[in-house]
């Protein structure tokens, strides 16, 4: 798995990202960054993810359809 493709909408301080990325972890990230991003009232995060890894047992890391 790599990563991917991620677009960003901006309209009034309302951000809005879509995408896919490899990793639930990554997802989290980009939507943090954009909120600490100054004139952003609201982060709607909707990129999809390909493993969770946020699960703190590694053996349990799965596929996320």
């Amino acid at each position: 798995m790599r990563d991917g493709l991620v677009t960003v909408e901006v309209r009034h301080g309302d951000v809005t990202l879509a995408g896919r990325l490899d990793r639930r972890s990554a997802v989290d990230l980009a939507g943090r960054l954009a909120g600490q991003v100054s004139g952003v009232v609201r982060v709607t995060n909707a990129i999809a993810y390909d493993a969770d890894d946020t699960i703190s047992d590694p053996r349990q890391v799965m596929p996320v359809a």
